[in-house]
């Protein structure tokens, strides 16, 4: 029996004994065996999965046992190629013991685990990279992702359990330097410790942060593994942690969170100031994302989070972050096809300005950017992964100081329909009111949106955009407008419907020369109806009380935002004009590249000069203003840096303006062009008629002056741009005289200003000027003028003048002079001024504008109302503002006056000397004397000569003198008269002479008259004793 039992057993039983043995001798195999022999295989294979080293420089050890351990010392990871540490991390030592006979229980008992000395660098670089992604990582590191209905639990096969855990000096740091964020955190110790099996463990955190101080407590029951236990029985959870003047607190109870979930915890978070625990983990400030860190930002949050029967839910919500505050709950279905969101919240206030920083007022528009939209997709397939129900009320809104009351939002999501039911809120007396959906389930997105606006202030627009001159107005806007598109651009370029726009009450105060003017619009209309379809617009307003009419269209919007070719059509009357615009905009987001058709028709001149000078004062002129129609035409091209003005055409009553203007601003300076002409300019229809300066008109002041001292306007914008100026006119008339055919030729280059000619050409006779200017030190001008056959008594009736004299006058002008003011110019004066005549005629007023002196020197001697003049010559020479005369001659065939002297330009003052001459042969005596004229330009003093003479102390002196001071030379008596007529005789031609420019310097005559002559009885004098004389005495 024994022996049969043994036969049976005895393969069985060997092997038993073979297995025991080996059971036996196992452990001494393997704790003999040197595991050091594999750091080369286990250094390689991470190499060969990671791309980088692995590195276990001190030993690898393992013994084995029921309770086995396993050890390892000095490890360290090689960090990213890129990185300026060579370690991603470094392990001082590391040491696991388990027990092997928990698993019997189907749990594994860690009943030691220890960490020392880990140095753990978390990085990324400048472009964002990761030092914790390698090679092959980053290859997988996007894996494809599954549905719910292919999701599956996760089940361990076994349940750890940790007895003691513990780390000591380790450290970890975090860098990202796009971010600029650089954070370390210390832990000195970190204990996890569970000395029975199922209950509660605890563990305990203490480091630094930053260099700041932190600890963390707590105990969980989130161990299981006893029999007695049943499944899915709730699990304690408790949680208390300090860090960074910011504490946690977490309580609750967690069923199986790693099998299936079932969490039902309260979270409370308090913070002092989230700004400044940001700054103590990144050692920045939250203002880089707009808060306002003006002022320390305290949190409170308290929630209960839930994720019983697989929904997530986050209940009892109470947070408060400064002054806001928010509540409700939140709630995230997933057992059913598709996920739903459930949000109900209300706050009282929401104080944007406490928490983020204000808006600063709009930012000038770029003009180099495009007014169009980026061709982002509309990709609405997020859409079809959830839906939503949710409703958001709040009190207020206080926003850049504006406050919005009464917000409500409610929207719903439904297989990939969004419809934001309502969208209100109330600012003051302004009711919004909105209605927006989104249906995504096509292609091509469909939107639509139906916005009122009632009584909206528009002062609160001037915190964003420059309206400070605004002082009233609202909006009100009716908008129900749908687009459909696929991308951003094409649902705008898409949009239809009917929006209209009112502007009511607008008032803008905006000041113009020191004055304030008041605009306002009383109403303002916008219409649209498609991006493709033209928007018009109406206004009727008033600018300082004058009232004012526009209407228009601009076609279309869709060109407007594409940025490209929009016409722009506006029609308005104001003061009682007519004005008319069609312009094109090329690239209307630039304000360049346009043409422009303007018009502009007045029926009367006067009136509408009227109403404008109502609003600006300071443009009333001294004239009256012609009642004449007037209109304006012209083409405007702008480019970008020029502007070209072509078939301009102004027409004032019969007077014209037409031609070319062009400015073009590519090069450094700025050119200007013009080519203009006139075919008529009449000056008495545009000018009310001048009175007519009499010769008997009053003489200026003994102390006026005539050349001014005030400082000339500047002339160095003269060196801001270049100009070519041609202008043609065929007949300018004045006082019932023409000049035809006048030309001006102009060029401004490099600061000076050069008129080559201008010329002027009367019926007979013509007038050439040349100017050149410049304004460098001083004012400094050059003039150059050539006069032919010019008759002298048009050009007097040209000026408004009462007419003294006729006759052709020539005249040779050469000037130069540099000068502040007129004054300084005349004191720095060089050049000549010669001026001749013959064959005239004058009337008896023509000596007497000047002085009844001279007219007595030269005595009127035909009996009709014209004294004929054989010659006249003036001829200066100027040198540094002193004229002295080169040729000074009148001569009326009976009589010459010869001059001589000098005009001092810098003082005004005048020392002439005039001295008559006659013929041999003349059959008439007269008593001739020599003159002096001195005072001042403005009040000249003419006084007999009688200087040196042998009757200068005589009462015949004083006889004569009052006889010239009366007019009366010729009531002299015989005696006297034929005494003074002996000391002038001279037979000299003096008009040849000048007239071909020789000098002329009559010499002075010393009068020798007996004092016995008969003294003249003034007051006995009268029109009796004067001798008229025929026209046979010549």
């Amino acid at each position: 029996m024994t022996m049969r039992f043994f036969r049976k057993w005895k393969t069985p039983l060997i092997v038993i004994s073979a297995l025991l043995g080996l059971l036996l001798v196992l452990p001494i195999i393997i704790n003999n065996v040197d595991l050091n022999q594999f750091k080369p295989f286990i250094e390689g294979r991470v190499a060969e999965y990671t791309g980088r080293q692995l590195k276990i420089k001190g030993d690898l050890r393992f013994n084995f046992s029921l309770h086995p351990s396993l050890s390892v010392q000095r490890v360290t990871f090689e960090n990213s190629p890129w990185s300026e540490q060579p370690n991603m991390f470094s392990i001082e030592s590391l040491e696991v013991k388990i027990d092997l006979m928990s698993l019997i229980d189907k749990q594994l008992i860690f009943e030691e685990l220890h960490l020392k000395g880990l140095a753990l660098l978390v990085e990324k670089n400048s472009v964002g990279k990761a030092n914790w992604l390698s090679g092959e990582s980053e290859k997988i590191e996007q894996k494809e992702t599954v549905t719910n209905a292919e999701k599956t639990p996760f089940k361990m096969p076994v349940s750890p359990v940790f007895r003691l855990v513990r780390f000591d000096e380790i450290r970890i740091q975090y860098i990202d330097v796009s971010k600029k964020i650089k954070t370390s955190i210390d832990i000195e110790v970190l204990d996890l410790s569970n000395h029975v099996i199922n209950e509660p463990f605890t563990f305990n955190a203490n480091g630094f942060i930053n260099g700041r101080p932190f600890n963390v407590l707590g105990e969980a029951g989130i161990q299981s593994g006893s029999e007695t236990k049943t499944e899915g029985e709730p699990l304690t959870v408790k949680f208390d942690a300090n860090v960074l003047d910011s504490a946690l607190t977490v309580t609750g109870e967690i069923k199986q969170p790693i099998i299936e979930g079932g969490i039902d915890i309260e979270i409370s978070l308090t913070s002092k100031d989230i700004n400044k625990s940001f700054g103590l983990v990144t050692g920045q400030s939250l203002d880089q994302y707009s808060v306002n860190v003006g002022q320390a930002i305290p949190l409170k949050l308290s929630a209960k989070f839930s994720n019983l029967g697989g929904n997530y839910e986050l209940k009892d919500i109470d947070l408060k972050v400064a002054d806001s505050d928010l509540k409700g709950k939140v709630l995230l279905e997933l057992k059913s096809e598709r996920y739903k969101l459930h949000a109900n919240l209300v706050s009282k206030k929401i104080n944007v300005d406490r928490i983020l920083t204000k808006t600063d007022k709009r930012d000038v528009i770029d003009k180099e950017k495009s007014l169009g939209f980026p061709r982002i997709d509309l990709n609405f397939s997020w859409l079809n992964k959830v839906d939503a129900d949710i409703r958001y009320d709040i009190d207020q809104i206080l926003i850049d100081t504006l406050s919005v009351e009464h917000f409500l939002m409610s929207a719903t999501l439904n297989k990939r329909r969004l419809n934001i039911e309502r969208f209100d809120f109330n600012h003051g007396d302004a009711l919004f009111r909105s209605q927006i959906s989104i249906d995504g389930r096509k292609r091509k997105p469909v939107a639509k949106l139906a916005t009122k606006i009632k009584a909206f202030d528009l002062l609160v627009l001037n915190k964003y955009i420059d309206i400070t001159t605004l002082q009233q107005g609202r909006l009100n806007a009716d908008i129900n407008i749908k687009g459909v598109g696929e991308n951003v651009k094409a649902l705008i370029m898409d949009l239809s419907g009917n929006a209209q726009f009112q502007f009511e009450r607008l008032q803008v105060s905006q000041i113009f020369n020191n004055k304030n003017h008041d605009i306002y619009i009383e109403k303002l209309g916008l219409n649209f109806t498609s991006m493709g379809s033209p928007v018009t617009f109406s206004l009727t307003g008033e600018l300082d009380k004058e009232k004012i009419v526009m209407f228009g269209e601009v076609l279309t919007m869709a060109s407007l935002l594409n940025n490209r070719a929009t016409r722009l059509v506006v029609k308005a009357k104001a003061f009682e004009a007519n004005i008319s615009a069609d312009m094109v905009s090329a690239e209307p987001a630039l304000l360049e590249l346009m043409q422009a058709d303007l018009s502009l028709s007045v029926p009367s001149l006067d009136k509408s000069f009227d109403h404008i000078v109502k609003i600006f004062p300071e443009m009333k002129l001294d004239h009256s203003i012609p009642a004449l129609p007037a209109s304006i035409n012209a083409q405007l091209r702008i480019l970008r840096n020029s502007a070209v003005a072509k078939n301009i055409k102004i027409l004032i009553g019969k007077n014209d303006l037409q031609g070319e203007a062009a400015i073009d601003a590519s090069a450094d300076k700025m050119h200007v062009s013009l080519d203009l002409s006139s075919d008529l300019l009449d000056i008495d229809s545009l000018f009310s008629s001048v009175s007519k300066q009499s010769v008997d008109s009053e003489k200026p002041s003994k102390t006026d002056k005539i050349f001014s001292t005030d400082s000339l306007p500047s002339f160095k914008f003269l060196n801001d741009f270049d100009a070519d100026v041609r202008y043609r006119i065929k007949t300018l008339s004045a006082n019932n005289e023409s000049i035809n055919n006048i030309s001006l030729d102009m060029v401004v280059d490099a600061g000076e200003l050069r008129v080559k000619p201008l010329k002027l050409n009367f019926a007979k006779g013509e007038i050439s000027i040349d100017l050149e200017l410049s304004d460098r030190d001083k004012l400094q001008f050059q003039l150059s003028s050539t006069i032919k056959n010019l008759e002298y008594d048009r050009w007097m009736a040209l000026l408004t003048v009462d007419e003294f004299a006729r006759g052709e006058l020539d005249a040779e002008i050469n000037l130069q002079g540099s000068g502040d003011s007129i004054s300084e110019l005349m004191a720095m004066l060089n050049g000549h001024v010669r001026v001749t005549t013959e064959g005239g005629s004058m009337n008896p007023g023509a000596m007497r504008l000047l002085s009844k002196d001279i007219s007595s020197l030269i005595p009127f001697t035909d009996k009709s109302d014209r004294q004929k003049i054989r010659c006249a010559v003036a001829q200066f020479n100027v040198e540094d503002g002193l004229a002295k005369t080169h040729a000074l001659v009148l001569d009326t065939g009976i009589v010459s006056a010869l001059g001589s002297g000098e005009i001092n330009l810098a003082t005004e003052e005048i020392d002439l000397y005039v001295a008559p001459r006659t013929r041999r042969t003349t059959v008439m005596k007269l008593a001739l004397v020599p003159l002096n004229v001195s005072g001042s330009l403005a009040s000249p003093i003419i006084t007999a000569d009688f200087a040196g003479s042998t009757i200068s102390t005589t009462k015949t002196a004083v006889n004569i003198g009052l006889a010239v001071a009366t007019g009366g030379i010729t009531l002299l008596t015989e005696d006297l008269t034929n005494k003074l007529w002996d000391e002038f005789i001279d037979d000299t031609d003096y008009c040849a002479l000048a007239l071909a420019g020789e000098q002329v310097a009559p010499a002075r005559i010393r009068l020798k008259i007996d004092e016995t002559e008969t003294e003249i009885d003034v007051d006995k004098i009268d029109s009796e004793h004067i001798e008229a004389l025929g026209d046979d005495v010549f």
